[in-house]
């Protein structure tokens, strides 16, 4: 079960991008809102919250306490924004106004990074939508879903203290199972896509859904194991926590920058359509002698308001 931030996206000529899926599929030209609402995932209540042991107290944490300093991106690269969640075979929608009732005037590719907002946003057709400008295309302007775009920052400027103190408090967060912490540092427009594994799909968790992570017995079907090729299902803190857990032991390693993943190539290990997202890797090295219990969590950060915030987890472990 998949949490939607999103009812819909229109894309331009022959082709729909909608409801949780996202998937592209042939439409008329004449384009119609889904009558369906997207999925929500239920907060907990007073009977789901159950702590099995004492690993998860419910007693207060202590605050953290790591430095955060002044973002890189610098004034010039605010109002710049880069294209997210578009595969590469569909294009995002540039439209005369916002709604769509106005005409096509452009659109952008999936891995668009010459996009400035002006800083109008308008809500309509139960979606944000922002002015944008494209100055390779001679100052045009026109209205897009905000959903699917994300601050701009260049590939150098990304590795910065900042970024490196979040994933810092990321693992302080799994390790001491706080739920106040992780929702901090989810981001606030997209939440946090959570893969298990790569042949299963994202489970999406915004920032009121993940401070409950730690407690929850919510089962989530995290999608097709791709080495027994049966499904994994189970809550949060017993099927993804504890391979979180295991990465972030003392003998791990965080690199910036770092795609790679053995057996496969970088373009297979970070979807197409996050590619406008940077990461970090958290990699714990395989035991000498063992070599293959090694294990990877990719993770994606974007800014918000120049700010850096959790966009997309994704797990990799030795398959046979």
């Amino acid at each position: 079960m998949k949490l939607c931030h999103f009812v819909s996206v229109f894309l331009t000529g022959s082709l729909l991008l909608g409801g949780c899926g996202g998937k592209a599929e042939p439409i008329s030209t004449v384009e119609v809102l889904p009558t369906s609402t997207p999925t929500s995932l239920p907060l907990p209540t007073s009977t789901s919250i159950v702590p099995t042991s004492t690993f998860f107290s419910t007693q207060p944490l202590a605050t953290p306490t790591l430095p955060l300093v002044i973002a890189t991106p610098t004034f010039a690269d605010i109002q710049r924004y880069a294209v997210i969640l578009v595969k590469p075979e569909e294009r995002l929608t540039i439209r005369e106004g916002p709604g769509l009732a106005h005409r096509v005037v452009g659109t952008l590719s999936y891995d668009a990074t010459d996009v400035w907002k002006t800083g109008r946003q308008i809500q309509a057709d139960h979606t944000t939508w922002a002015e944008i400008e494209r100055i390779s295309d001679g100052s045009l302007k026109g209205w897009v879903n905000a959903h699917f775009l994300t601050q701009y920052v260049a590939a150098e400027s990304f590795c910065n203290p900042e970024t490196e103190a979040l994933v810092r408090q990321f693992e302080q967060a799994i390790v001491q199972a706080d739920g106040r912490l992780l929702a901090s540092l989810v981001s606030p427009i997209h939440g946090v896509d959570v893969w298990l594994w790569r042949t299963g799909g994202a489970i999406n968790f915004d920032a009121a859904h993940a401070r409950w992570v730690f407690h929850s017995t919510y089962v989530h079907n995290w999608g097709v194991h791709p080495a027994s090729g049966q499904e994994t299902r189970g809550a949060f803190r017993e099927v993804v926590l504890p391979a979180l857990r295991d990465a972030v032991a003392p003998a791990h390693e965080v690199r910036c920058g770092d795609y790679s993943v053995p057996g496969i190539t970088e373009e297979q290990a970070w979807p197409a359509h996050y590619r406008n997202i940077h990461v970090y890797k958290i990699y714990k090295p395989g035991t000498p002698g063992v070599d293959l219990d090694w294990r990877i969590w990719l993770v994606g950060i974007e800014y918000v308001e120049n700010h850096p915030y959790l966009f997309a987890l994704i797990h990799y472990q030795w398959e046979p």
